[in-house]
């Protein structure tokens, strides 16, 4: 084989391992074209302090050849070093630190934010307890006011009625002492008549005394059971009276308990719709808190990259380079 062959050999495998490394980074492509061509160089050293010196016609095509590919390794090399280099940034990292830093930001605020609703609420619970306990206590005022009374009711009722009662005995008895004496007049009066007309020993003269021994008779048992059912009349007044008061302290006892389970039933559902706001803002205070956790972390990742790709400048990076990054990572 020649020298121009050999050389020619050494020299393609080299540009066939460099383009075989052409999927590689930048960095170690060109190393790889650095030792391709140091690997041409050394073989060509070698080729020709082995051979025979060629023929003039054989140097000038190996030169020709070897200049050829030297060319051609170099512009590779020049278009590989023209090709732009991507920065090294940590996106994790910057991310991380981003959420942290929105999530210290934000957590403080929504806790004021739920402390403040809970604080609400609370002195709404508060006076809601206060006004159940008032309206409790106004129940047992108002029952046991109603009981007094009825019992005063009762007393006076009681005092009423014998007032009544001793008022009609009097009247009663005067009625009697009057008409007895009324009677025993009319009677001596009659009774004298009919001796001056000499009638005492007839039937008639005692048939008109048996008369007016039975007209008056009748006369006083009427007047005696108007007295009677007076009293009668009386007594069941102050029955149904003291009936009623009964009934009375029976009903102030139950509406107790109605208006007592009434307001029982409203400071439940107070509490329940109290329980309910709270747990409804919790749950959007925390779906807010995240929303805007979310946000942030963009707003700051954004700002992390925005000073990287403002320092990259002065650590020596190419124009090409932060072109690069800045379609990467922003």
């Amino acid at each position: 084989m020649s020298l121009f062959g050999d050389i020619g050999n050494l020299a393609s495998g080299a540009f066939n391992t460099v383009t075989n490394w052409f999927s590689n980074p930048a960095d170690d492509l060109l190393k790889t074209i650095d030792k391709g061509q140091a690997s041409m160089n050394q073989a060509y050293k070698s080729a020709t302090a082995s051979k025979p010196a060629p023929a003039p016609a054989v140097d000038s095509a190996g030169d020709q050849k070897w200049a050829q590919m030297s060319a051609q390794l170099a512009a590779l090399q020049n278009q590989l070093a023209a090709q732009p280099k991507l920065p090294n940034f940590d996106i994790l990292g910057n991310y991380n630190r981003a959420k942290q830093n929105a999530t210290s930001d934000v957590t403080p605020l929504y806790a004021q934010k739920l402390n403040n609703f809970l604080e609400k609420t609370s002195i709404s619970r508060t006076q809601r307890t206060q006004e159940t306990d008032l309206a409790y206590e106004q129940n047992r005022i108002t029952k046991e006011n109603t009981v007094a009374d009825n019992s005063t009711s009762r007393v006076r009722t009681g005092e009423d009625l014998a007032n009544v009662l001793a008022d009609i005995g009097t009247k009663r008895s005067e009625f009697l002492t009057d008409e007895g004496g009324q009677f025993d007049e009319a009677r001596r009066g009659l009774q004298e008549e009919v001796a001056a007309a000499g009638g005492t020993d007839t039937g008639l003269g005692q048939q008109e005394i048996s008369k007016q021994l039975s007209d008056r008779n009748v006369s006083t048992g009427r007047q005696i059971q108007e007295f009677k059912n007076n009293e009668g009349a009386k007594k069941l007044l102050a029955d149904r009276t003291l009936e009623d008061l009964a009934t009375g302290d029976i009903r102030a006892g139950e509406k107790q308990t109605l208006s007592d389970k009434s307001a029982k039933i409203d400071f439940d559902a107070a509490m329940a719709d109290l329980a309910n706001q709270e747990k409804s803002f919790s749950l959007q205070n925390e779906l807010d808190k995240a929303l805007d956790i979310i946000s942030r972390t963009q707003s700051y990742s954004q700002q992390g990259v925005s000073q990287f790709i403002a320092s990259l400048a002065g650590q020596g990076y190419r124009p090409q380079d932060i072109a690069l990054a800045k379609q990467v990572y922003m």
